[in-house]
């Protein structure tokens, strides 16, 4: 019935009231104990897998400090705190992520790599506090673990913890009809990852669209004064505003971001040398995200429900879905279960997953942390004692 009563208001804000729900003994108290106690189990049984094989098979802080981009995000920071252009070196990754550690740092003094690490983990805590809020228990739920991509992030450090919780913000503030803030928020979560200009601008079309011309202005003066206050550092340390832009624009395949849908897609994964393992994984992403847009979506009208209620949220979760099948670079390919983290809660909405069993994700939560550590550490380097135990038992 627990699970039941939640599921029938999924979007239901709590209350500050102590009244029993239901009309039971179970209080306001009670309730959040349950929930946090249900979501701490299942980050348990996800990341404690995924951690134990990590730290077995990896030097954990080299990971933080020298998995996928998070060096170079270290550098910006630091760059920012001694204002030295020397330490950056080649201007290409946004900024935001680098804002975020020197602000921890500033906060706690720690070093950056323990302040990336910090701010991934928060973040992602917040990204699923976020989720419940928007999209319900179940959304929330799956969340936490079903991402390996955003999982390894959180674990060793990354920029999409904190680029997911900005934007899943700026929905939420949407909705609550604070679309300043979350207009702010979007133009925030821009300087981490680009893509949140999306939110702006199915803010701006849904403005303009009610003609509501004063706020229009208001918006554009908000995200405006946010690209001024990314762009003066930028310019100040580098000489140029355009070192993103630049910097990017040398992965793509031709002078544009984006071609034909899919087309980046199949031409990279035809060409692809990746292990068959990999391939497969990608390749359930990209046929995922697309079947649930065009079944679920477009066939079953998930999507013409949301956006009556919600049109601004189903704008800018599209616009990113068509963007990651668009973008015109390697990345799009290779990178996709990470590029698409953000709008999986959206996903997930779509597909009704709350009707599954609530002891799946009980069984489930500890497989996706070893799917999850696999992809840290490599499937091969897993297999390692295996093959040295058969190897011994062998030569007995």
């Amino acid at each position: 019935m627990y699970w039941n009563t939640l599921q029938k208001q999924p979007h239901a804000v709590v209350t500050a009231s102590l009244k029993p729900i239901e009309g039971g003994n179970r209080t306001l108290v009670d309730f959040l104990f349950r929930e946090l106690l249900f979501f701490i189990t299942l980050a348990f049984l996800a990341y404690s897998v995924c951690l134990f094989i990590v730290v077995s098979h990896k030097d954990f802080w080299h990971l933080v400090w020298n998995s996928g981009d998070n060096l170079r995000y270290i550098h910006i920071a630091e760059a920012l705190r001694e204002w030295n252009p020397q330490i950056i070196g080649k201007v290409k990754h946004f900024w935001g992520t680098g804002y975020g550690i020197l602000a921890v740092h500033i906060l706690s003094l720690a070093d950056y790599g323990t302040c990336l690490l910090l701010l991934s983990i928060f973040c992602g805590v917040l990204g699923v506090a976020f989720a419940y809020r928007l999209y319900g228990r179940a959304v929330a739920a799956w969340f936490i673990f079903i991402s390996a991509a955003l999982m390894q992030r959180i674990l060793v450090g990354g920029s999409e913890p904190l680029f997911v919780a900005l934007f899943l913000g700026s929905l939420l503030a949407i909705r609550g009809k604070f679309f300043g803030w979350g207009v702010l928020l979007a133009a925030v979560a821009a300087t981490v990852k680009p893509i949140g200009v999306f939110v702006i601008a199915a803010v701006f079309l849904t403005t303009l669209h009610r003609r509501n011309w004063a706020c229009v202005v208001l918006y554009a003066f908000i995200a405006a004064c946010v690209a001024v206050l990314y762009l003066v550092p930028i310019v100040l340390l580098t000489g140029s505003p355009l070192g993103n832009f630049v910097g990017y624009s040398e992965s793509w395949y031709q002078k544009f971001p984006i071609s034909v849908p899919f087309y980046p897609i199949i031409t990279t994964a035809l060409a692809s040398e990746a292990p068959l393992s990999n391939k497969i994984k990608i390749a359930a992403w990209v046929t995922t995200a697309v079947f649930v847009v065009v079944y679920y979506g477009l066939m079953r009208g998930q999507l013409r429900s949301h956006f009556f209620r919600y049109p601004e949220e189903t704008v800018a979760s599209l616009l990113i879905v068509l963007f990651q099948v668009s973008y015109n670079s390697q990345w799009a390919w290779a990178e996709f279960p990470r590029f698409i983290a953000p709008v999986v809660p959206f996903l997930l909405a779509q597909v009704g997953i709350e009707r599954l069993r609530p002891g799946w994700l009980l069984v489930t939560a500890p497989v996706f942390g070893l799917l999850a550590a696999v992809q840290i550490v490599g499937f091969q380097k897993l297999l390692e004692p295996i093959a040295k135990v058969l190897a011994g038992v062998h030569s007995l």
